[in-house]
């Protein structure tokens, strides 16, 4: 297309076409997200029974996931209870509606047999939702060939030198990350995490296309339980807090930007100043929300408190346009391997699945 085609008819295509698809495609994803996190946290609430299973289950997830993000106590209390309960739903706020439906779950598994007729119509809903997920996904392949062509055209040779060692430098970072969860699922999990390493790169191409773990998380579910052996009740209540809490390649890609644009205007490093990096680094990505684009203001957030302008910014989006797809690669292997460690620390793991 650059090589043929005048850069208006190329801006015309990308216009029209290509960023019409992305959005029916997204659109079509965002309306059923918060139903599908919803009914899929009740339905694994249910499942798992008791107050007690849940509350030992739900500790154990959250150890799992915090061991790479620093989080400010406080902050994370004050901002996971909604003042209502409409408001969360409607702003697309995860870790409120997660607490929501994880009340309303808990006060189910209370009533009993008295809401019997209640938890069937969950379980219900929950089967209807991720039916209308499945045929949405059915879309990804062409959707995924219209995105890279739209990345494609606009990177020229002097963009991808500019950004070329930062790439590099994630991508290294980002393989050290991944060898670690598979150390971690051998250690911890006690299986080989062969198996699970190829099983989960199947995900990576919707990754890769979408850049936003909360657009993959259906898939994520549904490969957990037909691929990797975990029980519905792990997958439909772990997969949706994960993707909030473990957000593991975010700090890669935030730290090792930040560092260029210091250094490209002259911030002297010491030990303080970069611990003070990783803290922001990590305080940020905790509530960022994993939409694509949202690390470029996390960026820019750090590095303006280091004195670097805001305008990098138009630089920024050229680089995230690439950095982004690889977070979220990482980000869903995280979450995927902390549903496989929990699931299997919790006796609700099909081995034979996971090893098929």
């Amino acid at each position: 297309m650059r090589e043929f085609l005048s850069p208006e008819t190329i801006s015309f295509f990308d216009e029209t076409i290509i960023r019409s698809s992305e959005e029916i495609f997204l659109n079509a994803l965002n309306l059923l997200i918060a139903p599908v996190i919803f009914f899929s946290i009740i339905n694994g609430i249910i499942g798992i029974g008791s107050e007690a299973g849940v509350g030992k289950i739900g500790l154990k997830l959250i150890s799992f996931s915090f061991f790479s993000v620093l989080v400010s106590l406080i902050q994370f209390i004050v901002n996971i209870i909604p003042a209502d309960f409409v408001s969360p739903i409607l702003n697309g706020k995860i870790l409120q509606i997660i607490f929501i439906v994880t009340f309303v779950g808990i006060s189910l598994n209370a009533l009993g047999d008295k809401v019997s007729l209640l938890k069937e119509f969950a379980v219900n809903l929950n089967a209807l939702f991720a039916k209308m997920i499945s045929m949405v996904i059915f879309f990804v392949p062409p959707i995924a060939f219209f995105a890279m062509i739209s990345l494609v055209v606009k990177l020229n040779a002097g963009t991808l030198t500019l950004i070329s060692r930062l790439l590099v430098g994630q991508i290294i970072l980002s393989a050290i990350m991944f060898a670690f969860y598979m150390i971690f699922i051998s250690r911890v999990g006690k299986i080989s995490s062969v198996p699970f390493a190829k099983k989960v790169s199947t995900i990576f191409p919707m990754a890769f296309a979408t850049s936003s773990s909360t657009v993959v998380m259906p898939s994520m579910m549904e490969l957990c339980t037909s691929k990797l052996g975990i029980s519905p009740k792990i997958s439909s209540f772990a997969i949706p807090i994960c993707t909030t809490l473990n957000m593991s390649g975010s700090p890669i890609y935030i730290v090792t930007a930040s560092v260029m644009f210091m250094k490209m205007y002259g911030v002297e490093f010491d030990l303080q100043t970069l611990t003070l990096l990783a803290f922001l680094a990590f305080l940020l990505d905790f509530g960022i929300p994993s939409v694509p684009s949202a690390y470029v203001i996390c960026i820019v957030t750090i590095v303006g408190y280091f004195g670097v302008p805001s305008e990098i910014a138009g630089l920024l989006f050229c680089i995230d346009a690439l950095s982004d797809r690889i977070v979220t690669c990482i980000n869903v292997m995280a979450n995927m391997a902390v549903a496989t460690i929990l699931a299997r620390t919790e006796n609700l793991f099909d081995e034979k699945i996971y090893l098929k």
